[in-house]
């Protein structure tokens, strides 16, 4: 019932080629560095995902070995030179930071903090809501979700937000 799209931005300032500024620093524009060039190289949710999960559940995101081992564990190791050659050479990643950028700074409703959760009505091409609380994420997309309703949306509180009659698309984290 939903298709999600992650920009790996946050917080930064500031668009390629121009010098791109992180809220916690160099290391959090690595790790965003890190993901926007496997969520480039390879487009497929099923490719990216897990290397994002990994990436994200690490306390080391911003450094190459992580790097190589989360890419080992999405099954991306015979990817790994490709991979680390977009990591190491601005040339090859920054179309890919440029991208995420520009995605941040055109969402509507424009991006306030992170994670900014926008759910997508497809019916109308617009914003549904921010979703300030992702406790409530579920909820949010259940009450949004215009079929019957999957097993594990049973006994959620809906939000008042939202009613039944909108087709969740997509999210931006």
């Amino acid at each position: 019932i939903l298709d999600f799209e992650i920009v790996p931005y946050g917080n930064a300032r500031g668009i390629p080629p121009e010098k791109v500024e992180c809220q916690h620093g160099p290391y959090e524009c690595k790790a965003n560095m890190f993901e926007s060039c496997v969520k480039g190289l390879f487009p497929d949710k099923e490719q990216w995902w897990p290397y994002f999960n990994c990436l994200e559940s690490s306390d080391t995101p911003f450094d190459e070995s992580t790097s190589q081992q989360c890419a080992t564990k999405a099954g991306l190791e015979n990817d790994w030179d490709t991979i680390h050659e977009c990591q190491t050479n601005t040339t090859i990643s920054e179309p890919y930071v440029q991208r995420d950028a520009n995605k941040t700074a055109t969402l509507n409703p424009p991006h306030k903090f992170t994670p900014w959760v926008t759910v997508y009505n497809s019916a109308t091409n617009t914003s549904i809501a921010p979703v300030e609380n992702t406790d409530k994420l579920l909820s949010v997309i259940c009450a949004a979700y215009p079929g019957t309703a999957p097993a594990g949306c049973k006994n959620l509180a809906f939000s008042p937000l939202l009613n039944r009659t909108h087709v969740v698309q997509r999210s931006y984290l």
